[in-house]
């Protein structure tokens, strides 16, 4: 009987315990992860507009479904946004934004916005975006994952899976970089544009808003839409102009393949309107079977003894300036103009391919070498299929070289 008040305190502390236990399993969540955002909630409004200004001047303004500030008071968080705008020095450049949250600091003034990464279309950030200058003002439509505006900086960086589209082009990439000051945007990781004409890749495009013109950098890979077949580029630079009827300019290790031709060159100009591409400075043209067992090398390389003997069986075409045709596939070469064939020579001021019949003729200041002389004529014909030479109204008589 001595022992029994404690055997009473000690089952009334074994019910206090069971009780705590079932108390933390049953009652209290089973997660330690609070919503911080929630708990810490000191300000709530819904189905508000919701502005920043500075100055005096409006910065950014949102409509909200529901929005918070947090005990800090440094951060205001607006969720379900529509109708968003930036604003640089009172001037629209952000209009029309969409955003599942965005975030607005007070100390620092960052606005970010974000979408859903690896959702569908309905739940990313989508924006109107400037891309021209005040006065000649053009909004793009943006889709990404999310914006940081800086109104300090004037700068925005844009980032995951950007699409930028007008009515006529589109360009795409997984980082941008925005200096709304100067107009100039910088893209890269994965960098593709497109408009009906041309597609390019590349691995960084520098855009500048007052010029309309972009400049693409390393690794460019691009198809130009051509007749009968689509011409494919590859160079180290190149500007494009958003009108798309000015000149597309490529510069370095120029390497153009169209049908049964591969041209290397040192520049390129392009232009949709006159349906042509000018390659000059080194012109090199193989055509036919050449096509496919160089069309992955460089212009240095044709220089190993391999390369020469590959282009000793092959027709070759030098030439200060080669102008391709977009809409048959012929060619025009001007300047200097030499053609090889398995041993044979002939240059000429100039010459014309023709894709249908396969043939080069050549004119204006025309010779053909036989052996050690250069025997001057009115024109000759190459067959690049027959891999034969037919020369008229040279000094000796008319004849045909073969094979």
């Amino acid at each position: 009987m001595e022992n029994a008040p404690w055997r009473i305190i000690f089952l009334g502390a074994a019910a206090s315990l069971i009780l705590l236990f079932i108390t933390y399993f049953l009652i209290l969540p089973k997660t330690a992860n609070f919503d911080q955002q929630k708990i810490e909630k000191i300000l709530e409004f819904k189905n508000s507009y919701v502005s920043g200004r500075d100055n005096g001047k409006k910065v950014w303004e949102f409509y909200a479904k529901e929005g918070w500030s947090g005990k800090s008071g440094d951060v205001t968080y607006l969720k379900d946004v529509s109708k968003g705008r930036f604003y640089k020095n009172g001037d629209l450049i952000v209009k029309d934004l969409e955003a599942p949250l965005v975030k607005a600091w007070k100390k620092n003034k960052l606005i970010e916005a974000f979408g859903e990464s690896n959702s569908t279309n309905e739940s990313r950030l989508k924006a109107v975006i400037a891309f021209t200058p005040r006065g000649r003002r053009k909004f793009a439509n943006l889709i990404s994952d999310q914006i940081t505006y800086n109104p300090d900086a004037k700068t925005s960086t844009v980032s995951g899976r950007i699409s930028l589209k007008d009515n006529a082009s589109s360009l795409f990439s997984n980082n941008m970089s925005i200096d709304h000051e100067k107009e100039i945007s910088s893209l890269s990781n994965g960098v593709k544009y497109k408009r009906p004409d041309i597609s390019i890749n590349c691995d960084t495009i520098d855009y500048f808003a007052k010029e309309e013109k972009m400049i693409c950098r390393a690794s460019i890979e691009t198809t130009v839409k051509s007749k009968p077949n689509a011409t494919s580029l590859k160079c180290d630079y190149m500007e494009v102009f958003i009108e798309s009827n000015k000149d597309v300019i490529a510069l370095g290790s120029i390497e153009a393949t169209q049908g049964k031709k591969i041209i290397f060159g040192n520049s390129l100009t392009y232009n949709k309107k006159f349906k042509y591409i000018i390659i000059k400075e080194n012109v090199k043209a193989i055509i036919e079977k050449a096509k496919v067992i160089l069309k992955e090398r460089t212009i240095n390389r044709l220089k190993s003894e391999e390369a020469k003997k590959i282009l000793h069986e092959k027709t070759v075409l030098t030439s200060n300036l080669l102008e391709l045709s977009t809409e048959n596939g012929n060619a025009k070469a001007i300047g200097n103009v030499f053609v090889l064939q398995k041993g044979k020579v002939a240059k000429a001021d100039s010459a014309i391919y023709s894709e249908k019949d396969e043939t080069i003729t050549l004119t204006r200041g025309v010779f053909l070498k036989k052996e050690k002389q250069w025997i001057k004529c009115q024109k000759i014909i190459v067959s690049v299929k027959n891999e034969t030479f037919d020369a008229a109204g040279s000094v000796e008589a008319e004849f045909k070289i073969k094979k």
